[in-house]
Formats: C-alpha cells, structure tokens, sequence
C-alpha cells in the first residue's frame, strides 16, 4: 500500500490574517467531494438536528432568575482522535523549500460536519461518569449534573 491509499486527504485553503500571531491558517473543507465518492461529511455521523432544540432550551432558560452560557475556549481542540482514525484526516502540506509532506490530524478538527456531535457527546459522557462513579455525589450534585446534561447546546 502506497502512502496515498487506504484513507482521505482534506482539502484546504490558506486564510491570511495581517497583524495577529497566526498570520496564516488553514481552513479545512471536509465537505469536497471527487465525482463519484461522497465527501468526508457524508460519511461521518453528525447526530440530532441541534437547531429543532434550540427552543426547548430557550424556554428552559428563562425557568429561574439567572442562567449561564459558556464558550469552551478551543473545545474541539482538546478531543483526541483515536490512532486508526487519523488516516481520514490527513492533509497535503508545502514546505518552504517546495517538499510534499503529510500531517495527520491528532485532535478533532473545524469544518467537519460530526464535531459538533463529538464534542456533545464527550461533554455528556463525562458528566454521566462523574454522577455515577463518585463516592461524594450527594443528590444536589446529581440534580446539577442531569440540568446540564438536559441544557447543552453544541455548535461550531
């Protein structure tokens, strides 16, 4: 098997960005597709329609006197992929001196259509794992932990 079989290279273009610490970043299109094969997106699992929930958690919002939103600072970024996952995420880099390398993604990336799902169901696993495998876990606690299990709303 040669180094371009047996997985999926993510396209990608340059953003340029004047005057910040990442002058150039690349923006990942994993919804290219090659006549006749589906596009990464299509092949993925993106869970529920988050949109239809939006509603429900407005109304739930509104239920007490103080409500919290949270943006989890580079949320996507702190989710490992798993080692034979890697493959589907591969892009094509230039270096400087004109060589051809390859990079695999290690963590979850932007632009591909299951993160938002992945990161939802990584949230909701860990509070599930903490209610249940705690000695210390009193009922308030148990309360807190199914309102935010019952209240998150990922997007990307």
């Amino acid at each position: 098997m040669s180094q371009w079989d047996g997985g999926h290279y993510l396209p990608h273009r340059p953003v340029v960005k004047e005057g910040g610490t990442t002058r150039v970043r690349p923006v990942f299109d994993a919804s290219a597709k090659e006549r006749g094969q589906p596009s990464l997106n299509q092949c993925l699992e993106k869970g529920m329609n988050q949109i239809e929930i939006i509603p429900t958690l407005l109304l739930r919002f509104r239920l007490h006197r103080i409500g919290i939103i949270a943006d989890i600072r580079k949320a996507f970024l702190q989710i490992s992929l798993c080692q034979e996952d890697r493959d589907f995420l591969r892009f094509l880099w230039v270096t400087a001196e004109g060589a051809l390398k390859i990079f695999r993604h290690a963590r979850v990336s932007f632009g591909v259509t299951s993160s938002p799902f992945l990161l939802g169901a990584v949230i909701d696993f860990h509070l599930t794992k903490y209610s249940e495998g705690s000695e210390e876990t009193t009922e308030y606690t148990i309360s807190t932990i199914e309102k935010l299990r019952k209240s998150f709303y990922v997007d990307n």
